[in-house]
Parts: structure tokens; C-alpha cells; sequence
């Protein structure tokens, strides 16, 4: 309950399915969907800039090496 207590007002399930959403919208794409987590953060959640930006750099860092895990399975990569 301690965790819940640091995203008030909002269910801690909310910002974990917002980025699968991201991720399934933007991967098929093959674009990150930091795009789109950017402004969920900052707008509907209020979370300060600073703490937005290393969340979305580790989004980033995981979301690559899926992407490119699949175009090598998928024989597509040069």
C-alpha cells in the first residue's frame, strides 16, 4: 500500500498499461512510443520533467532491443 501512496489519485495499475498501450500501438510502426508517454506523464499523472526523462530513456534502451530482436528472427535486418 506504501507504493500506491507515491501516485495519488491514481490506480497503480493506470501508468504500467499505458505503456503496454504505447508499446502496441508504436511497435507495429517501429517507432518508440516514448512519444506518447511523455505527455502522459507529465500532463495526466503531474510528474516533474526530470523524473519524466529517465523513464523514458530506460523505455527507450528496452524497447530497441526488441525491436531489433524481431527484425533478426525476422530475417530483415541488412
Amino acid at each position: 500500500m506504501a507504493l500506491a501512496a507515491a501516485i495519488p489519485g491514481y490506480p497503480l495499475w493506470l501508468p504500467p498499461s499505458v505503456g503496454c498501450l504505447a508499446a502496441l500501438i508504436a511497435t507495429p510502426a517501429g517507432i518508440s512510443g516514448v512519444f506518447l508517454l511523455l505527455p502522459f506523464q507529465t500532463s495526466v499523472l503531474g510528474f516533474a520533467a526530470s523524473a519524466v526523462t529517465p523513464t523514458n530513456l530506460i523505455y527507450n534502451a528496452i524497447a530497441v532491443r526488441g525491436g531489433v530482436c524481431r527484425f533478426i528472427r525476422e530475417r530483415r535486418m541488412s
